[in-house]
């Protein structure tokens, strides 16, 4: 595959963003998913080509074998005076099938990664691609809403790691409370065993670790979900912004 047909596959994907009308989308889909075909049987026909040499080679390695295992059957002083042009012959073309194969190799990857990419285009562009304006409005209507979702979604992950934080401030600040009988409990609570209690600094950071840990394992899973909602809310934005531009 030369530069230029790498080229002609991009300047396709790219003619996506540029689009105006409907009909001008349908007719970019038509020729995308053509494209997409092309490559797969190119690829097709490229391993194709490759079975009969992959055969040859393998052919060749056992001719080589048999060549090399007669020669170590003859007598000693005939195997010093010997050649082995008819091993070096087949060593030849088996570099040869190798030389090909690498390159035929290289450009079924280069076929695939194309494939791939423009496969991906097509997709996402037959998903949300308008094809007339009673589309779009429906389609613009479904992103909406989905963006919607996930923003209350998000706000509710807020709130759950705000009050984890509230939560996990408050049991902090009366960590290492100890009194005539252990733990006291609640430190600060205004009850008769605040009087008789003092403060344990070892034992305050021991409970301070221990309420970090369990604080952070449970917002650890939020802030994950919290993160991917940003970024599928950014997605949809990107996929509003690309309907929108088809005005006719």
């Amino acid at each position: 595959m030369d530069s230029s047909d790498r080229s002609r596959y991009d300047a396709l994907a790219n003619e996506l963003t540029g689009l105006s009308t409907c009909e001008a989308f349908v007719d970019w889909e038509r020729r995308a998913k053509e494209a997409v075909d092309g490559l797969r049987i190119a690829i097709e026909n490229a391993n194709a080509h490759m079975e009969p040499v992959l055969q040859e080679k393998a052919d060749l390695l056992t001719a080589l074998d048999r060549a090399q295992f007669e020669f170590s059957q003859r007598p000693l002083l005939k195997r010093m005076a010997g050649d082995h042009s008819a091993e070096e012959a087949i060593k030849a073309r088996i570099s040869v099938l190798d030389q090909w194969m690498s390159s035929a190799r290289s450009e079924i990857v280069q076929f695939e990664e194309l494939s791939n990419q423009l496969s991906k285009v097509v997709d996402f562009a037959s998903e949300i691609g308008p094809r007339t304006l009673a589309d779009k409005r429906q389609i613009l209507s479904s992103i909406r809403q989905q963006k919607k979702e996930l923003q209350v979604r998000k706000h509710e992950l807020t709130s759950m790691m705000t009050a984890m934080r509230q939560i996990a401030r408050a049991a902090s600040a009366t960590a290492g409370k100890r009194g005539f009988f252990g733990v006291t409990g609640t430190f600060g609570d205004g009850k008769s065993s605040d009087n008789l209690a003092w403060y344990d600094s070892s034992l305050a950071a021991d409970q301070r670790r221990a309420i970090r840990a369990v604080k952070e394992d449970g917002i650890r899973p939020l802030e994950s979900e919290k993160t991917a909602i940003e970024q599928r809310i950014l997605a949809l934005d990107r996929h509003i912004l690309f309907v929108e531009q088809f005005n006719s």
